[in-house]
């Protein structure tokens, strides 16, 4: 892996900075790929591109829109208008549930890429529980929350589009709508998905609504 500049940002409401970093190049030896498409990947991590201000709580994206400048290298050069207000930036995190859930709530998405970049977020916390813990179970209130959320990231995929096929297709799993899972799976006939489908399909004849590994 070679690391990239970090990039900065500032908040749109208070003008905190928060640095984000980036890769130039990375590969995904010793990753784990799950059945709700998130890769865990040390040679290839991921950055966010919404977070919430740690000083106002505001929450924003980091686009061009936002930008700030950037850091290049060991130099610690930061092209800022103002290059002191780096020392205190905070570092770029992954939201937990509850504020992806608070996000979405306050509608702070604009098109539909940012409505399931969000809920994506918020199905992939939510599983999160199951990666860390086999036998985690939801509560009643969770349980609603996530299904709910689930049913509304459907809904804004892009059935025609393969991938988003096939995560709609593991959505139904997840709440235990095997039928349609598999009803999606049999419309999949591009072979190099067939080993997608046969997983997927062992665990609806299992009653398995829990994410699961695919490769690791």
């Amino acid at each position: 892996m070679i690391p990239g500049t970090d990039l900065i940002y500032k908040c749109p409401n208070c003008g905190r900075n928060t640095r984000r970093g980036s890769i130039i190049s990375g590969n995904t030896f010793g990753s784990v790929l799950y059945s709700d498409g998130k890769q865990i990947a040390p040679m290839l991590p991921e950055f966010p591109y919404f977070i919430k201000c740690e000083k106002c709580k505001t929450f924003y994206w980091l686009n061009d829109e936002n930008k700030a400048g950037e850091y290049e290298g060991r130099e610690r050069f930061y092209r800022l208008k103002d290059e002191s207000k780096w020392k205190d930036s905070d570092h770029a995190r992954f939201l937990s549930s509850d504020e992806y859930l608070e996000a979405i709530n306050l509608k702070v998405y604009k098109t539909n890429d940012e409505e399931q970049y969000l809920r994506r977020r918020l199905w992939w916390a939510f599983n999160d529980k199951y990666r860390r813990d086999d036998e985690f179970v939801f509560n009643e209130n969770d349980k609603d929350i996530y299904e709910s959320n689930c049913i509304k990231l459907i809904e804004v995929l892009d059935k025609n589009e393969i991938n988003d096929k096939i995560t709609c297709a593991e959505l139904y799993r997840n709440i235990g709508n095997y039928v349609e899972c598999k009803n999606i799976l049999e419309t999949i006939q591009e072979e190099k998905y067939n080993w997608i489908k046969e997983i997927l399909l062992r665990e609806c004849e299992k009653n398995n609504k829990k994410v699961i590994m695919l490769k690791g």
